[in-house]
């Protein structure tokens, strides 16, 4: 065939000549420089694959023109390479390596910069590369490769492929050959070819079949073709929606910008075929490939604006022809042509030859061969002629490296045996392949082993520094918490000072005092004291109630008869709790007099002992012997301190068990009372808990509550007949109940106990006579809790404990008859002196000014000049009346201002901790986008700065401490070493230049991206909010709504049908959900009255209703079979699937309803005769329900096989009546395999939500279902809206987790806690699994939405998808939903 070649001077042939040559217009210098890809990439980048030019060097230049392959050295300090994958030696591996090596051996000196740019560019090109030069790739020379692709990993990959490729050399050799202005005209601006070396980040499953090439004249489409020339099914149904992509992606972004009308371009549409990548862009010349076209074509192809005239350059004949038709055609509009390789094209089968099997040998060989024998002859004879040139040079310039003998030794030995080329295969030389299986094992393996030793010796390394790293993080985010819980929980500086019986505040009136057989600092009224709590006593239970009773109503009678009654005997008051009202800090309250704040609270738990002066301190330093009956908690703050034959302890946290606790008290206190065994102690402390029990397990209005009263009636009736005069009585409750039982907040209910003083000795007074009768409300004369310590102090002849903050009781010290006004002024001038001591001590020793305690101190100048007054003046009750007044104003003064310095918060300490979190996030954000393109590489730099600044930062606190004393050491020590590490992590990014680039910045690029942003930028802020917080569940469950509309929204937009209508029907589903989930609700007092509680039975209520028993039934037959739906889409229900969601899950979730039937029957006495038959039945499904869930469960899912089923088919192959049998065609399908990896994950959440359900009461077992089907439903939006990569799903599985928190009868309070779920598979405590157990049922839908986190990029994606497991492992959004979920916490 004759060669086609384009004549540039005469571009349209005359029509009667015949064609020799192509119609191309001149080419110009500038149209290839255009082409240049450092030129066009810097227009273009926003819609290229991510890539790094590196400008080249004259001597680099001149490296990849100078014959042989002569690799440097990849790290200059080490004389051995340790690249085992190439196969290919440089000079510096050579064993002759020796110290005297001069530097021209290694050719990469002239061009160091070079040499570790490109090596830094692959790193952060996260290890692998495509190259090219300006315009070509050496696809020609992957042959060499030892991966035989164009994959680099190393920078010597690099130089190998470039020095072996032909395309390359001619870039640097013939650029501008067929120019028309290459001698004649030089452009502006282009002195010379500014080379640069392109390197591609290699694109992960790269789709060959969906890589285009795209032809451009006159800045018009013309056509477009298939790039890889192998036929694929599924091209043709998707021609169309390529072609548009494509026509749209060219009237973007190159139609009018790129600077020449006619140009080539390649572009690639990665599935989901929803964005285009440009590739590269190509001249308009006959160097360019036209693929499924010819030139021919695509030169007489007529565009959009050509009628059918003919046109400059077209030839007669090749068009299509004149007529009507074109016109139609022009009318209806221009469509470019596509072409693609058919399956009955012979192109789709003739590719025998590999690609480019032409250049796998030096163009020289090739040429030769082509002339047969007698050529290779000449040329082998002419190779020899080189060589023996080169070995002369060698012996007179002894200068020359060994590595190049070697290298040349070894070519010359070569073609001396080998004189003549044998047969091709594969287009390289027999005798290549033969050498190639000649190489050395031995050093192979050798430097195999060395190789992995170094390599392992740098993984432990790097790790080790790794992990410091992250340890350093950790003390980051641990410095920051301290110092915001610093500043955040209320706290109080404990005083060890401790009050003595011989050193009154005040002179002793009398001489017999201050010893504790007579009162130490006031006459004692009692010699022994019995100290009944009932715990959660609320006051009106204990008062008469005329309107229509509840349960709780005129049921406990004894206190308000004898108060009314006998008032000179009982008196009954509100007693006030200082919230929190755990019943740790009401006890610490109850015995110190002082204010426990909410630091306190995580003790309720974990209670430790109290060393602050107290009570029953008062009372063993008096040698009284002390007997403790009912609740443990008193032993853990008070150990040691009672009598160990006679007292008995209880276990205080199984609420579900209502009797042991009070049987146990009341059978060891009576016997105690009995005269005989009176003298065995001094003081009873009798803890019962049935009614606090009660009101957690059923609620305050419930039978059960009734019938605890009446119990403590009876017990206090028996008590009450059983004293002596020298014995007080007092009971007390420590807290109330809200109106489900709970207590451990704030509001009215929980903070409004009652106290009763009871003695058979008349001595109790009023200071009213309206006062006789007890309040018919809290609300009425309460008195604080921290009254009693001074009041029971004084009353048994002991000092007050010295941090006593509280008010000596009236009623205790006003006297039978008129009040005794002197009495009254007497112990209140005593406890106000011990609170003036305090005060001033405790100013002076958190180095307060006075100034914070004027207004008290005020009062106390008042108080003290008219006590002094009523003491110089006798008797006079008057005197005494205004000094009683003054003192308890001075009190109560000094308590508020107590109570505002306790409840102030360290403003500078929560910005501080703020701050140093803030950074920290900021850092790890930093590092998890840096980690991507450097590695780890800069982690022994970031560690340097570290500890140095932080070093620094700790000894400038150090002084800055000594300048000023005032500050805490500690504090300004360990914020001087926070604020110094985050320096000098910041000047060590800045050191490695690990600087972020426009385009890597965490920007959201979606409205998705920025949706996410929004709603977690939404629920920060929120939580400076009140109302925020008391309507969290309302503000979650209004963004996920919203996340359900745009997602609808969203789908409507699908262009595939299938994809539209799934995604509306799951945005559906999910909005539904989210609005029956909602109809669940526990209600905070604040929510009140806007909000009704469904959760129980009613809302003073702690039990389910009946026909909620129904829920986990219905759960048990519907969720498996919805499972089974989304499973069944994706042909993913087998294998462990049918066992595990058919059977197991659904058994799992029937034993959660049989457990929750037979509690109700346990509650409501159905099986009364059965009772400890339905307990033991209730502990062994429990217990064998969360077996399977987290045992049986785990152990499968760590052993099972995927969700898949493989089916083999046998076709018969060949036309029918043959007489020999026909080969047989075996097709594998595999059911289930676009799912593979998230069907059988998907099975730990099953796991999960079984032990989760039972945990939870009925209505929150419905909650959690409805979980499970809106994460499967999410997970769906997600896949049809290609949101696997988008921080979206995790955030919504945030928002999930948050609000199905609340469905499941939680709220952000302390009286929502389940404790009872700590007794679901357990009679008694036991850690760790009590705790265990309530973290499971308080945080049950966080946890499975943790646990679903994976499924985002995990659901619906096929195993060949590339890098999946690295997308779950570095999935930044994980970190965003632990923040959420201690946000939540």
């Amino acid at each position: 065939m004759p060669s086609v070649e384009a004549d540039l001077r005469n571009p349209t042939p005359s029509p009667e000549a015949p064609l020799t040559r192509l119609p191309f217009a001149p080419i110009s210098r500038s149209h290839i420089l255009h082409c240049s890809y450092h030129y066009w990439h810097p227009r273009y980048r926003t819609v290229t694959p991510k890539a790094r030019l590196v400008p080249l060097s004259r001597h680099f230049i001149d490296y990849l023109r100078a014959d042989g392959i002569v690799l440097p050295a990849e790290e200059h300090e080490i004389h051995s390479s340790t690249d085992t994958d190439s196969g290919i030696f440089s000079a510096s591996t050579s064993p002759a390596d020796s110290d005297d090596e001069e530097e021209g051996s290694d050719p990469s000196l002239e061009w160091l910069e070079i040499h570790q740019k490109i090596k830094e560019t692959i790193k952060e090109l996260k290890g692998a590369v495509h190259p090219k030069l300006n315009w070509s790739a050496p696809k020609d020379a992957t042959w060499i490769a030892a991966t035989n692709s164009m994959e680099c990993r190393t920078a010597n990959d690099i130089y190998l492929l470039l020095k072996s490729s032909d395309f390359i050399t001619h870039d640097l050799e013939q650029a501008f050959d067929g120019c028309e202005d290459i001698a004649s005209e030089e452009p502006s601006g282009f002195e010379e070819i500014p080379y640069h070396l392109v390197l591609r980040q290699t694109i992960p499953a790269l789709v060959t079949s969906l890589e285009f090439r795209c032809f451009v004249r006159s800045r018009e489409l013309l056509c477009m073709c298939q790039r890889d020339l192998n036929h694929y099914t599924f091209l043709p149904e998707l021609m169309p929606k390529l072609r548009t992509f494509i026509e749209d992606f060219f009237k973007k972004n190159l139609q009018t910008s790129f600077p020449d009308e006619d140009f080539v371009f390649d572009v690639y549409i990665p599935p989901p075929h929803d964005r285009v990548w440009l590739i590269d862009i190509n001249p308009w010349a006959p160097r360019t490939d036209p693929l499924l076209f010819s030139w021919l074509e695509i030169l007489q192809l007529k565009g959009p604006n050509e009628g059918r005239t003919k046109q400059d350059g077209e030839i007669e004949g090749l068009g299509k022809g004149d007529g009507d038709s074109e016109d139609d055609e022009e009318e209806i509009g221009f469509t470019p042509e596509f072409r693609l390789v058919n399956r009955d094209d012979p192109e789709a089968y003739s590719f025998n030859t590999p690609q480019y099997s032409a250049h796998k040998l030096p163009k020289d060989v090739v040429d030769a061969s082509g002339d047969g024998e007698a050529g290779l002859r000449d040329f082998m004879g002419q190779w020899k002629d080189i060589l023996k040139r080169q070995d002369a040079e060698e012996r007179s310039d002894n200068d020359l490296a060994p590595e190049r003998a070697l290298s040349r030794q070894t070519s010359k030995q070569y073609m001396e045996d080998n004189p003549i080329f044998t047969p091709f295969s594969n287009g390289v030389p027999k005798q290549v392949q033969q050498s190639n299986a000649r190489d050395n094992d031995e050093e192979k393996e050798s430097r195999s082993i060395a190789t992995n030793k170094r390599k392992e010796i740098q993984f432990k390394a790097s790790h080790t520094l790794l992990i410091g790293f992250f340890l350093w993080i950790f003390w980051l985010h641990a410095l920051g918490i301290y110092f915001f819980t610093k500043g955040f929980l209320l706290t109080r500086l404990v005083l060890d000072h401790h009050s003595e019986c011989a050193s009154p505040p005040l002179e002793a009136e009398q001489n017999s005092l201050g010893n504790p057989s007579n009162g130490c600092w006031h006459p004692k009224t009692f010699d022994k004291a019995v100290i009944i709590i009932i715990d959660a006593l609320r006051y009106d239970f204990t008062v008469p109630y005329q309107g229509e009773a509840h349960h709780y109503h005129n049921t406990l009678k004894v206190l308000y008869e004898t108060a009314s009654r006998q008032p000179q005997n009982a008196f009954l008051l509100p007693f006030i709790a200082d919230p929190p009202t755990a019943t740790l800090q009401r006890l610490k309250g109850l015995t110190t007099g002082t204010l426990p704040t909410f630091i306190d609270l995580g003790s309720n738990f974990a209670g430790t002992a109290i060393e602050e002066d107290n009570l029953l301190g008062q009372l063993r330093s008096a040698g009284k012997n002390i007997v403790h009956l009912g609740d443990d908690t008193w032993h853990s703050i008070y150990p040691g301190y009672f009598d160990s034959n006679l007292t008995h302890a209880y276990d205080s946290f199984n609420v579900w068990d209502l009797h042991t606790v009070d049987n146990g008290v009341t059978e060891h206190i009576i016997p105690l009372l009995e005269p005989g065994e009176a003298k065995k102690w001094d003081v009873i402390i009798g803890h019962y808990l049935g009614v606090d029990h009660a009101g957690h397990r059923y609620g305050p209005d419930h039978p059960a509550m009734t019938h605890k009263l009446h119990q403590m009636d009876d017990v206090l009736r028996r008590i009450i007949a059983t004293l002596d005069e020298r014995t007080l009585l007092v009971v007390m409750g420590d807290h109330g109940m809200d109106t489900k039982g709970d207590h451990g907040g704030e509001s009215d209910d929980e903070v409004e106990a009652a106290l009763w003083m009871y003695s058979k000795k008349s001595v109790f007074g009023r200071t009213q006579r309206d006062f006789i009768k007890p309040p018919s409300t809290a609300k009425d004369r309460p008195t604080a809790q921290i009254d009693l310590v001074p009041t029971l102090s004084l009353l048994l002849g002991l000092p007050i404990p010295y941090n006593n903050l509280g008010t000596p009781i009236a009623e205790a010290f006003a006297g039978v008859g008129p009040p005794d006004w002197r009495n009254l002024a007497t112990v209140n001038a005593l406890s106000s002196r011990q609170i003036s001591n305090y005060q001033r001590e405790y100013s002076i020793a958190r180095g307060l000014d006075q100034s914070v305690f004027q207004s008290s101190l005020k009062l106390e100048g008042i108080a003290s000049q008219h006590w002094d007054e009523a003491v110089a003046s006798g008797i006079g009750n008057g005197d005494y009346r205004r000094a009683f007044q003054s003192l308890t104003a001075y009190q109560k003064d000094t308590l508020r201002v107590c109570k505002s310095l306790w409840a102030r918060f360290d403003v500078l300490s929560m910005i501080e901790g703020i701050s140093i979190l803030a950074f920290g996030v900021c850092i790890l954000g930093f590092y998890a986008r840096s980690v991507s393109r450097y590695g780890i590489e800069h982690i022994p730099v970031y560690l340097f700065q570290i500890g140095t600044y932080s070093v620094a930062g700790a000894l400038l606190g150090g002084t800055i401490m000594l300048v000023d004393p005032s500050l805490v050491g500690l504090d300004t020590i360990l914020l001087g070493s926070a604020g110094g590490g985050i320096l000098g992590f910041g000047f060590a990014s800045t050191m490695t230049e690990a600087a972020f680039k426009y385009d890597d910045l965490p920007i959201p690029n979606s409205a998705w991206g920025w949706l996410s942003v929004a709603v977690t930028l939404l629920q920060a802020i929120g939580f400076a909010s009140n109302s925020y917080t008391i309507w969290e569940d309302e503000i979650l469950l209004f963004l996920l709504v919203t996340f359900g509309m745009v997602a609808l929204i969203s789908s409507f937009r699908q262009s595939n049908v299938a994809d539209r209508s799934l995604g509306i029907a799951q945005s559906l589903i999910f909005l539904v959900l989210a609005r029956v989930a909602s109809l669940s609700r526990l209600c905070r007092e604040e929510q009140m009255p806007f909000c009704k509680s469904t959760y129980y039975a009613s809302s003073n209520s702690s039990t389910s209703a009946p026909w909620q028993l129904s829920i986990p039934i219905l759960l048990a037959v519907v969720l498996p079979s919805i499972i089974k739906h989304y499973y069944t889409k994706t042909l993913s229900y087998n294998g462990s699937a049918t066992l595990w969601i058919g059977v197991t899950l659904r058994l799992g979730l029937l034993a959660s309803a049989a457990f929750w039937i037979l509690d109700a029957a346990d509650d409501n006495d159905w099986l009364l005769d059965h009772k400890s038959t339905l307990r033991t039945s209730k502990m062994i499904i429990a217990r064998l329900t969360l077996g399977l869930a987290f045992v049986a469960g785990t152990t499968y899912y760590v052993w099972a096989k995927p969700c898949i089923s493989i089916e083999v088919t046998s076709a018969v192959e060949g036309a029918p009546g043959q007489s020999q049998d026909p080969p047989k065609k075996k097709t594998v399908t595999v059911a289930g395999y676009a799912n593979m990896h998230g069907s059988r994950y998907f099975l730990l959440v099953c796991n999960w939500a079984i032990g989760i359900v039972l945990m939870q009461k009925p209505m929150g077992a419905g909650a959690i279902g409805i979980l499970v089907v809106q994460v499967l439903a999410l997970l769906e939006i997600v896949d049809t809206n290609n949101l696997s990569q988008s921080a979206i799903g995790p955030v919504i599985l945030g928002l999930l987790g948050g609000f199905h928190f609340f469905k499941t009868g939680h709220q952000a309070t302390l009286a929502s806690i389940q404790w009872e779920s700590a007794f679901i598979p357990l009679k008694t405590i036991r850690y760790p699994w009590s705790p265990m157990l309530v973290t499971l049922n308080s945080f049950g839908a966080q946890i499975l939405t943790s646990v679903a986190v994976p499924l985002i990029v995990m659901w619906k994606k096929p195993p060949k998808q590339s890098g999946l497991l690295g997308s779950i492992a570095n999935d930044d959004d994980v970190g965003w939903l632990a923040e959420e979920t201690l946000d939540v916490i």
